[in-house]
């Protein structure tokens, strides 16, 4: 027996941007992003390589994630450079700083 996938939890059933990182990191770099907000950071996977990419580039990073899971709170805490809004996105693009990318 296999285990049971939360399909609404992207980072779970494997549709997590994490997974093309190398492609978003390389478009941030193209650009020259020194702001980037990532809506929908769940478990913080995605969050983590912007973290280590922003620390590099000189970028801040903010996740906006309504109900963050342990992982990305624990990440936070970790890395007081990233602001992590935990509003819907909607509401929180309205006041937060207009970033140069929003993944």
């Amino acid at each position: 027996m296999g285990t049971t996938r939360d399909r609404t939890d992207f980072d779970e059933a494997g549709q997590s941007l994490a997974h093309l990182a190398e492609v978003v990191l390389a478009c941030l770099d193209a650009i020259q992003a020194r702001s980037v907000t990532e809506i929908g950071a769940q478990h913080g996977i995605l969050t983590r390589r912007l973290l280590d990419w922003g620390a590099a580039a000189g970028a801040r990073i903010i996740a906006i994630e309504p109900a963050p899971r342990p992982a990305l709170l624990e990440l936070g805490g970790q890395h007081p450079e990233l602001e992590l809004v935990q509003e819907v996105s909607h509401e929180a693009l309205q006041r937060i700083p207009l970033p140069d990318a929003v993944i």
